[in-house]
């Protein structure tokens, strides 16, 4: 039996070491990203951690009660993106990162213990963004040379 109009797949090339890189990074992040999503079900649960009282979530603030849900969600659904380096985990972590920023500028109490993470998590991104604008400038001079 043949069949008619099918195409073999196009073999793709090997990944550069800026693409190597850029997985490695997006793959910290997203553990970085887990890692926070964690820490709020932790916290939303009630264990005691290093640095935070062990509460009653229904008894919290509505504030607080508020932003561990928002942490845990978007933290774990970011994790997943970045792991799995779909393009939207990249936007959704960027979205997740700027709205936890915004509600640790409205209640600094609310991060207390996780400022540590989110600060290597800015640094993961950060070299994220220094490896995208590389591979960025390798296209510009490989079509260049064409």
């Amino acid at each position: 039996m043949r069949f008619e109009g099918l195409t073999p797949l196009p073999i793709r090339p090997a990944p550069g070491p800026v693409e190597m890189a850029m997985g490695v990074a997006m793959r910290v992040t997203g553990a970085l990203a887990l890692a926070l999503a964690v820490v709020a079900m932790a916290r939303m649960s009630g264990v005691q951690l290093a640095g935070f009282d062990a509460a009653r979530f229904d008894l919290s603030a509505p504030l607080l009660r508020f932003s561990l849900l928002l942490q845990l969600v978007l933290c774990a659904a970011s994790a997943l993106g970045l792991w799995s380096r779909a393009p939207w985990g990249t936007v959704l972590w960027a979205f997740t990162i700027a709205a936890l920023f915004v509600l640790n500028g409205v209640e600094p109490f609310i991060f207390e213990g996780n400022v540590m993470i989110l600060a290597a998590m800015i640094g993961s991104i950060s070299i994220l963004v220094v490896l995208i604008m590389v591979q960025y400038m390798q296209e510009r001079r490989k079509s260049a040379v064409r």
